[in-house]
């Protein structure tokens, strides 16, 4: 009897998983298929009405909607979804076609981001995007093990390289500008540790926007 209740709540929690997983790649869908429609007022009720960069996120949409010209999701694909607990991060690959009316004719521009989430009422809801080498790079700088870096290095090897260490060295300073020496020096210690490997290794920045 007690093997199988505990079978049927494994049961319950891979589905629970699968589900989760499922209303997340979801989202990452709607979040850019709102984005390409030019609907503020749907773009932004994916988002939490908590986050800290909602304002922000909402005028720089609002701007960008006023300025380009009709757009389309030309392909999207899901690199990965990580969740703990009532927190999720998914990585977007996404393809964007924009009309340019200057010159009567479409500008593609390739996204990679990453999206944070919250469980709000038990709905997904976006709290902060951004390029996924400074995800990477603030969970490397968090990571309390060998083991949890080498885990995060594996689902985003692509990001390795000579950027990777830039990138680390620019947040550095960014932390060092705001007085939070600790942080900087985590930042410091990281990309310094990375230099002898990876210098010589290069990704492509031009990749990686903090667009939407």
């Amino acid at each position: 009897m007690l093997v199988m209740l505990t079978a049927g709540l494994s049961s319950l929690r891979a589905a629970d998983a699968d589900a989760d997983d499922k209303a997340i790649r979801d989202l990452a869908k709607r979040y850019y298929a709102a984005y390409a429609a030019g609907d503020l007022d749907n773009f932004m009720a994916l988002w939490s009405e908590k986050a800290p960069d909602y304002e922000a996120a909402k005028k720089f949409m609002a701007g960008l909607y006023s300025e380009a010209g009709p757009m389309a999701v030309k392909s999207l694909t899901v690199l990965w979804v990580r969740r703990d607990g009532d927190a999720a991060s998914v990585r977007v690959f996404v393809e964007i076609a924009v009309a340019d009316h200057k010159v009567d004719q479409q500008r593609l521009f390739r996204l990679s981001v990453v999206l944070d989430l919250s469980r709000e009422a038990r709905h997904w809801k976006v709290v902060r995007y951004g390029p996924p080498d400074r995800w990477l790079i603030a969970r490397l700088a968090d990571a309390e093990s060998k083991e949890e870096r080498g885990r995060l290095l594996d689902g985003d090897s692509d990001l390795i390289g000579r950027g990777l260490v830039l990138r680390a060295l620019e947040m550095d300073r960014e932390q060092t500008r705001q007085g939070r020496f600790m942080e900087a020096a985590r930042l410091q210690d990281l990309a310094s540790s990375w230099r002898g490997d990876w210098t010589t290794r290069t990704y492509s920045p031009g990749a990686i926007s903090t667009g939407g």
